[in-house]
Parts: structure tokens; C-alpha cells; sequence
């Protein structure tokens, strides 16, 4: 699937994606082109894929204050199942790089947190997306160029058919394990980065009068920084429909 898309933003306080980053101006104008494609297998009663690959190829230009910052990004996941049922290996990779100056804020990339919003209408597996680093603050780690990784293992959901009302009831709970690496600033050794995050997550599917659905996901992780920096984050969401 291609898509391809146009922006403009005034009156900046925050950059567009990275609300804990700071704009030092006011005015953005952005494209992006994505091309995506994606194999993926599931088995009868799984809740999420069991194997298969995907892969995503972007980029994009801000034009900020009379300069062109290109950037570009590309994902490789895989998984596989295990004899276990329901229960998979998943090793997913992301690389990235802009242009531009170290000390410019738009010509970085930024991570951290689950990214969830305590009510959420947006995916519930957030912290697979490249630009998550659950234990961190949000956006609290950045640079001009990255690579991250991670190992997700999906262990089998638990099914129940006696939790609720035939109008409210609890139809599966998903649990997740993960380890993170992310390393920025690949080509300076001065700025470089690396950071390690470990954590797990629950999604808890709920039904409404038979066929309206809600995800509650809790979730918790640790991240390890440099100079035996650590910090943690508790993370709580709900997904409405």
C-alpha cells in the first residue's frame, strides 16, 4: 500500500508526532510518501499474528524557516510460531536517518514511553511502533540517524466464556514479553546513544452488547541508559471500539 501525504502547521509549541519536544519555531510544512506490505498467518483462535514478515519503506521533507530536511525510514519485522499454541516469536527492526545539524530539532528523531493515551482510539500494541522505547520518558531520547530492535514473544491468550453479562463480558486476555535496543548517532561516537528497555504488556478484550469492542491494556517496563542511568513506567489504556 502507498500513501502520501501533505502538512502544514503554524503556531508550533511542540513538534508534530514528539509533544515533549520543544519547536524553536512556529511554522512546518511537510511530505511524506509510505510505501507498506505485509504477509502475515494466524491459526483458528489466535488473537494476533502467529507468523509471516511485513515491511515498511518512507520518507519525508520539512521545510522549515527556507531549509529542506529530508528524512527516511525503513521497517523489517518476521516472526515464527512456536510448538506452543497460540504463542510466536516476533524480531522486528527499524532504521532511520535525517539531514541536517545535531542541535536542530526537526532534523531529529525522538523516543520513548509505551506512547498509549489513557483513552486511546489508536493501535493498543503502541510500543511496537519504531519510535517507542517503553521505560523512558516520552520522546526523552533522540538523534539524527538510529537503529532499534526488538524481540517480542506473544505467549497464548486466555480465553473465558463465564467473565460478565451477555452485555458486558471479558472475551480474552493477551500478554506480550519484549526487549528493546536502541542505538542514535550511529556516524558521530561524541553524541552516539544507546539505551535497552524490557517490559511486558496484558490486553484485556472486552465486549459490549455483542458486538461493540474494548481493549484495557496494562502494561510495564524498565529502560537502561547510559552512565547506569534507569527509570521505569507503569502504562494504563483503554481502547474504545
Amino acid at each position: 500500500a502507498l500513501s502520501i501525504e501533505a502538512n502544514h502547521f503554524s503556531d508550533l509549541d511542540a513538534l508534530p508526532g514528539y509533544q515533549n519536544v520543544t519547536a524553536t519555531l512556529d511554522e512546518l510544512s511537510t511530505l511524506q510518501a509510505e510505501l507498506r506490505f505485509e504477509n502475515h498467518r494466524r491459526s483458528l483462535g489466535a488473537v494476533d499474528e502467529e507468523k509471516g514478515y511485513d515491511w515498511r519503506m518512507g520518507t519525508s521533507f520539512d521545510y522549515v524557516n527556507g531549509d529542506t530536511i529530508p528524512k527516511v525510514i525503513g521497517d523489517f519485522n518476521f516472526g515464527f510460531p512456536l510448538p506452543w499454541k497460540h504463542s510466536s516469536i516476533w524480531l522486528r527492526n527499524s532504521v532511520g536517518g535525517a539531514s541536517g545539524e545535531p542541535e536542530d530539532e526537526f532534523a531529529n528523531f525522538y523516543f520513548g514511553g509505551f506512547g498509549n493515551n489513557y483513552v486511546d482510539r489508536g493501535a493498543v500494541k503502541r510500543y511496537r511502533n519504531f519510535y517507542s522505547m517503553p521505560g523512558f520518558e516520552l520522546n526523552a531520547l533522540g538523534g539524527r540517524n538510529y537503529h532499534r530492535a526488538m524481540l517480542e514473544w506473544n505467549l497464548p491468550p486466555a480465553h473465558f466464556t463465564r467473565v460478565g453479562t451477555s452485555d458486558f463480558y471479558l472475551s480474552w486476555a493477551r500478554p506480550a514479553l519484549f526487549v528493546s535496543h536502541l542505538t542514535t548517532n550511529l556516524d558521530d561516537s561524541a553524541i552516539r546513544q544507546e539505551a535497552q528497555s524490557i517490559g511486558m504488556q496484558v490486553d484485556f478484550r472486552f465486549t459490549i452488547m455483542s458486538r461493540l469492542n474494548m481493549t484495557l491494556s496494562l502494561g510495564y517496563a524498565k529502560g537502561f541508559g547510559e552512565d547506569s542511568f534507569e527509570d521505569d513506567e507503569f502504562m494504563a489504556s483503554l481502547k474504545i471500539l
